[in-house]
Order: C-alpha cells, then sequence, then structure tokens
C-alpha cells in the first residue's frame, strides 16, 4: 500500500505477479498452510487479518520501539516521521499516540511530490542500476542451480564495513548471532 501510495508509479501486473510469488515461495519454505495464490488475494487476507488481529499489547510498543531506533539510529530526529507515516490501525495497535497533522501533511505532500519528480523530471537509466551483492559467474555457484541456502555472496559494499569482504557470507550467517549488531548478540550455546 506504500509504494502504491508514493512509488513514482503504480506496481505493474507483472510485479505485482512477482510479489505474491515471492511471499508463496517464503511461506512455503516456513512450511505454512492456506497461502493466498495471488496479489489481490494477499492484500485480501492481509486486510481481513488486520480488522480481525490488530490489538494493542504491551509487546507490540517494545518491538516497534526497538526497530524505529533500529531504522533511525544515525538519524534519531527521524523517528516522529517513521510513527507519522503508519496506517492508522497500526499506529493503533503499536500503542503510539497521533502524529501532529502538519507533520503528517508534510511528509505525504514530500512522499508525493518526490513521485512526481521522479516520474517526470529524471530521465531514463541508461544502465542497470549496480546492485550491492552481483550474481556470481562462477559455474558452481549454487545459486544458478536453484540452491540458495548454500550460496555464498559476496557484496560490493555493505552497511557492516568489511565484515563480509574476503569470505562472503551465506543466508544463515546473517542475523544476530552473527555477532554485527553487537548489544544484540546472543551468548554463544555451549555444546550439550
Amino acid at each position: 500500500r506504500f509504494f502504491e501510495r508514493y512509488g513514482w508509479r503504480p506496481l505493474t501486473a507483472g510485479e505485482k505477479a512477482d510479489v505474491a510469488a515471492f511471499w508463496i515461495e517464503v511461506g512455503t519454505a516456513m512450511k505454512l498452510r492456506d497461502i493466498p495464490p495471488t496479489f489481490e488475494a494477499f492484500e485480501a487476507f492481509n486486510v481481513a487479518f488486520e480488522e480481525a488481529k490488530f490489538r494493542f499489547a504491551p509487546s507490540n510498543r517494545v518491538v516497534a520501539d526497538a526497530t524505529v531506533k533500529l531504522m533511525t539510529r544515525q538519524l534519531a530526529f527521524l523517528e516522529p516521521c517513521v510513527v507519522a507515516l503508519l496506517d492508522e490501525p497500526l499506529r493503533i495497535a503499536l500503542g503510539y499516540p497521533p502524529a501532529p497533522r502538519w507533520l503528517r501533511s508534510l511528509l505525504e505532500t514530500a512522499l508525493t511530490f518526490r513521485a512526481l519528480a521522479h516520474r517526470h523530471l529524471t530521465p531514463p537509466r541508461l544502465f542497470a542500476p549496480v546492485r550491492r551483492t552481483p550474481p556470481s559467474s562462477h559455474s558452481s555457484d549454487p545459486c544458478k542451480n536453484g540452491d540458495t541456502a548454500n550460496a555464498r555472496f559476496f557484496p560490493l559494499f555493505s552497511v557492516y564495513g568489511r565484515a563480509y569482504a574476503k569470505s562472503g557470507y551465506t543466508i544463515a550467517t546473517l542475523g544476530p548471532e552473527a555477532g554485527l549488531l553487537g548489544s544484540f548478540q546472543r551468548p554463544p550455546k555451549t555444546p550439550p
């Protein structure tokens, strides 16, 4: 919904199908049942789920506060902006007070102008954008065989410095256990 409202153009039917295919794959990997088969079915499920299940709980606010702080840790003054952009049912379920009307209007106007400027004032791309993690050219690349669980990725740059520069990473090595988030690192597990 956010992209539909503030993106530089609406998603195409093909992009919607790709989004659905991605989440179907994620749900299948998580062994979920009754996964909606289309983008439209996902949207209907999402709206019905929000209406039926979104309720405030103190734990919601704890997780939301940590997430907002993580998102804005370099620019803490943006915390009110993140909260101001939340949909109303989500804001209520997370226990945040309503954002000032002027802030919400300012952000909505800025994002709308950004979308219009991007749509009408930026020239078409002449080259493909640089990917953070380029596809491997090795014939033994597990991704080429569909085995992304064992694939090793080598990013061109990283928000965590040079943590993965030499040895790359696998999806399984990402997350707090990898030790990149400092205070979020869990203590090592002791062998049985």
